[in-house]
């Protein structure tokens, strides 16, 4: 018993120190024997050791309840490991706890169970691992396995200046790999100027190059060469050519050279168009250090004088190679005028409606003036986007936009809804404008202006001779929903044509709240359906909806009036719509008469008196009941849908 115990602490003991007490571990008996007393108890756990030369072990250092919590300082040596186990965590040093191991190279191979790794198996309160290199074949038959740890457990464990090149073999149905850290589950992993660049993975299912955990990490500056297939992007792929569209600065690993795209910052998304070109201007980094313009890269640009999709391109030079194109958009208005009342945006062909609908995806024109100058034709709509709505004023000048829209959207939320010349509007006025062509969608609250109206609106002095086409419901000849806004629809005339859908409301189609107001409105349209599913003027589930002097020929609807196509053609309802109708001579019915040439006759007074008045035919009360020839007396009268005074 005394000699057997005499050698066991002759063999622990018989490692040399230092003046400080450091373990000098120069063989594989010093490595064994270290790693005897640190399991005996005969070396406490927080000794701290060095290696002096290479060598090679098999043996663990640091079991559970003896973690290793002191400094290992490898001096640059290597040690070539050839170790096995079935246990958690097999690695050089199994468990760590508090403990910091330095300078160290790691060859050799690594057989073991869940956790193991070609360093750490599982580390435990506040360790660092600093500058080593693992070029260690770890082969595992479990998972949640490391190259230099395997486990941080719920530990604060710092890995710095470390790489990776060694190879993982995960089991056979697959293991969960992170090079530098393979798993933790607390506490934060630290993972600083760190390069993974291993020769293979075999088997692992679910790989990260960096870290896989469930919990804390940080990563910074730090490399990889090998792509993820699962977990978080973390670091910067290494590459070992300079990959097409980087610009790189060069790193060396263990004798080989490979490329670090740099980082551009300073070029935002998007620049207002100045009046001249837009040059934003670069600020190019590589591993936190600025480059400099004119020694390390040069700048260029393209597409850069007018709203679009602009480039600043950066060519490295120098030391820096490869080509880096960062895009970013201009944005602007191009049409002529400033978009005020007096200098309105003037749209005066198709390409300009094409500008104006492209310009809402960064504008939503809130306050300002867009004038139409001339009849176009139009495929897109204004307004694509729920949260792009136009909040504009359009004055269509009295011109017509012949559509042919076309809409596969089958939904009844967002972007789907309300497919329209103006798709999405808020706090817009729309007024003097027709539209006529076809609008062919599935989208539910169709219309032949407005899809979806939000906030305050006006829509004043507007025709819609479209045809609608639809399979759905709530569909409206002027405005598809009102939803909650206050809206007022004036002056306007709806004669298209619905084909198909259900639940129609010619002027306003749907509203589930707010307040819609219907002055002066004429319906006149045609509909392939049935009838009883139109509502002349308005269908609504909510809100309040406040007709005043409105009129219809299909169905009937409350609130309004139904008139007859007697009264259309002799000029009765284009009388009491008001001053901004006349009876249009062409299709002798009512028009808001800004759409007739001339701006039509007044339907005010217009002068006439009982000379050269017919005396027999055309004469009506201004009521609208037909006269048995010109009235003896005084008053104001219609003759052939002219007002006509006798006095």
């Amino acid at each position: 018993m005394t000699l057997l115990t005499l050698v066991v602490f002759t063999g622990a003991w018989a490692i040399d120190t230092d003046s400080d007490g450091t373990y000098i571990i120069s063989s594989v008996q010093d490595w064994n024997d270290f790693a005897t007393g640190l399991s005996n108890n005969t070396i406490t756990t927080t000794a701290n050791a060095k290696l002096i030369k290479d060598i090679t072990v098999t043996t663990m250092n640091g079991y559970d309840g003896k973690k290793y919590a002191g400094i290992f300082d490898g001096g640059n040596h290597t040690i070539t490991v050839n170790i096995s186990g079935t246990v958690d965590c097999v690695a050089p040093f199994r468990y760590i706890n508090g403990a910091i191991i330095k300078n160290l190279k790691v060859e050799g191979t690594v057989n073991g169970a869940i956790h193991c790794a070609g360093l750490v198996g599982g580390s435990y309160g506040n360790s660092t691992i600093s500058n080593v290199f693992v070029n260690v074949a770890v082969t595992t038959t479990g998972t949640h396995c490391g190259g230099i740890l395997g486990h941080g457990q719920d530990s604060y464990t710092t890995i710095e200046a470390s790489v990776f090149t060694g190879s993982i073999t995960g089991a056979s149905s697959g293991s969960i790999v992170g090079v530098i850290c393979g798993w933790n589950h607390g506490g934060m992993v630290t993972i600083n100027n760190c390069i993974e660049a291993g020769s293979s993975y075999t088997n692992c299912s679910t790989f990260n190059p960096i870290f896989y955990g469930s919990s804390g990490k940080s990563v910074i500056n730090s490399f990889y060469l090998t792509p993820k297939n699962a977990g978080d992007n973390l670091g910067t792929q290494l590459s070992a050519s300079v990959p097409d569209g980087e610009m790189c600065g060069t790193k060396e690993v263990l004798g080989s050279t490979y490329y670090i795209p740099v980082a551009v910052s300073g070029v935002d998304e998007k620049y207002g168009l100045n009046e001249g070109a837009v040059t934003p201007e670069p600020v190019v980094t590589l591993l936190g250090n600025t480059l400099v313009k004119g020694t390390d890269y040069t700048v260029s640009y393209s597409n850069n004088t007018s709203p679009g999709t602009a480039s600043v391109i950066i060519t490295g030079k120098g030391k820096y190679s490869g080509v880096k194109t960062v895009n970013f958009r201009i944005v602007g208005i191009a049409l002529s005028g400033h978009g005020t009342e007096d200098s309105p945006y003037l749209i005066t062909s198709d390409d300009d409606w094409t500008s104006f609908v492209t310009s809402l995806d960064d504008f939503d024109f809130s306050g300002m003036y867009l004038k139409l100058t001339k009849d176009i034709s139009i495929s897109a709509f204004v307004g694509y986007r729920e949260n792009n709505p136009f909040s504009g004023i359009f004055d269509g000048g009295g011109h017509t936009l012949t559509a042919s829209i076309t809409s596969t959207a089958t939904g009844i939320t967002g972007n789907d809804v309300g497919v329209a010349p103006f798709h999405f509007i808020n706090n817009a006025t729309i007024k003097n404008l027709r539209v006529a062509g076809t609008i062919n969608t599935q989208s539910y609250h169709a219309s032949g202006l407005v899809g979806v109206a939000y906030g305050r609106n006006q829509i004043i002095n507007c025709v819609v001779s479209a045809t609608i086409i639809t399979n759905t419901s709530y569909v409206g000849g002027i405005v598809g929903h009102g939803y909650d806004s206050n809206t007022t629809v004036q002056d306007c005339l709806f004669n298209g044509r619905i084909e198909g859908g259900r639940y129609i409301g010619a002027i306003w189609g749907h509203s589930h709240g707010g307040t819609g107001t219907i002055i002066n409105c004429l319906e006149n349209g045609t509909y392939s359906i049935d009838v009883s599913y139109i509502d002349p003027i308005y269908r609504a589930e909510g809100g309040t909806i406040t007709c005043t002097n409105d009129y219809y020929v299909t169905n009937s609807q409350s609130g309004s009036t139904k008139v007859t196509t007697e009264q259309l053609a002799n000029g009765t309802v284009a009388v009491s719509l008001g001053n901004a109708w006349v009876q249009d001579p062409i299709t002798n019915l009512p028009l808001p008469k800004i759409f007739v040439q001339g701006n039509g006759i007044s339907t005010g007074i217009n002068g006439q008196r009982s000379k050269g008045l017919g005396q027999r035919d055309g004469w009506y009360s201004i009521d609208g009941r037909k006269l048995n020839g010109k009235p003896a007396k005084k008053g104001i009268y219609i003759n052939n849908g002219k007002k006509a005074i006798i006095d």
